[in-house]
């Protein structure tokens, strides 16, 4: 959690990532979370679900990324550092986990960059099921970056920056020419800016699709992908 999960995508040996909520002891008695009741409480944690080629990755290799990744909040249930590891534990990454951050703290003791030390790591069963999060929430920071972009092109464009480019102005004068009105570059501009604001908007009100993904769920999904 706290844990780009675009960050871990381009490491080798990783397949896949999901992000979602885990950690609230009370889930069986409660309604599925949304991104905003997480943010509004303080049971769930931000998690992020991974499916890597272990021919490739070792586990402890992936939480070496886990750490170098991590951006958490220190006191913060929703962002904090924690590893989530199966309750049945077949292919003890508990085990694995518990070593990795024990010699961690004894070599290095803290990461060098912004010196995180390895003693905030939380090591936690997955007592409770994992929710996938809503559609919009996945690959989050992948999607506004692109928006962003889109968003200053129109907000260029509102201010009159198109004006003179040349096919622009061509167009309404042809079209004028025969007696038809363009609406002008920059109120398309600002439309268009407006229009994906308020879709941002609306798909944040309405996208509730939380699903649970049970111990397997996700590889074997992943792998029908593929």
């Amino acid at each position: 959690s706290g844990l780009p999960a675009e960050s871990l995508l381009k490491q080798p040996g990783v397949i896949a990532t999901t992000v979602g909520y885990i950690g609230n002891a009370n889930a069986a008695s409660k309604p599925p979370p949304s991104y905003d009741t997480v943010c509004f409480g303080n049971d769930y944690a931000e998690a992020v679900r991974v499916a890597y080629d272990d021919n490739v990755i070792s586990y402890d290799k992936l939480l070496d990324y886990f750490f170098e990744f991590q951006k958490p909040v220190v006191g913060s249930r929703q962002y904090g550092s924690v590893i989530f590891v199966p309750k049945s534990d077949k292919e003890g990454q508990g085990r694995i986990a518990k070593k990795w951050k024990e010699y961690n703290m004894q070599k290095d003791g803290a990461r060098t960059k912004g010196n995180l030390p390895y003693s905030i790591v939380d090591i936690e069963p997955m007592e409770t099921s994992f929710f996938k999060a809503e559609e919009y929430h996945q690959r989050y920071w992948e999607k506004q970056r692109l928006r962003a972009l889109v968003g200053i092109i129109l907000l260029a464009g509102a201010s009159g920056a198109y004006d003179a480019v040349a096919p622009f102005s061509s167009l309404q004068s042809i079209f004028g020419n025969v007696g038809l009105d363009l609406p002008s570059l920059e109120s398309v501009c600002n439309a268009s800016f407006l229009v994906g604001a308020g879709w941002m908007l609306l798909e944040r009100l309405v996208d509730r699709s939380v699903s649970v993904l049970n111990d397997g769920d996700f590889v074997n999904l992943v792998a029908g992908k593929r």
